[in-house]
């Protein structure tokens, strides 16, 4: 079985949640709002090498989340919630990733971990020929 199916029995990983959600109108323009934010930080990482966090980016956006939404609305434009929330904390670690992938002369700016192996939840049970297996997480 290969690794594309079997994330299809598990539900999307983060990524693919992260990449759906960016892709909607609202997630665009979050991103866009980010960028905007990341580049008076890089402009000090440029000078000073000293890095930002994902987080506090997305704290300062969630700070103005009602201007954002008004500024969407005027434009016809729903902020939906994503699982519950119309910023997902999920997503700092692939936000950062993709506006240094798309920024390449920003690289370092952010503070990075390695991100971790997506996690599932509970047990899965895979029926192979007439016996059924428990695979661990």
């Amino acid at each position: 079985m290969t690794e594309t199916i079997q994330l299809d029995l598990f539900g999307e990983t983060m990524a693919q949640e992260f990449n759906t959600w960016i892709h909607t109108p609202g997630g665009r323009h979050v991103a866009s709002d980010l960028f905007r934010i990341a580049a008076r930080y890089a402009a000090r990482y440029q000078r000073t090498r000293r890095q930002v966090s994902m987080k506090l980016l997305w704290e300062l956006e969630r700070d103005q989340i009602a201007e954002v939404r008004r500024r969407l609305k005027d434009r016809g434009i729903p902020l939906a919630p994503w699982k519950g929330y119309a910023l997902n904390n999920n997503f700092h670690a692939h936000m950062a990733r993709m506006i240094e992938d798309r920024r390449p002369e920003w690289a370092g700016l952010f503070e990075r971990r390695e991100m971790g192996k997506e996690k599932f939840k509970g047990p899965v049970f895979i029926k192979s020929a007439t016996v059924i297996q428990q695979v661990a997480g």
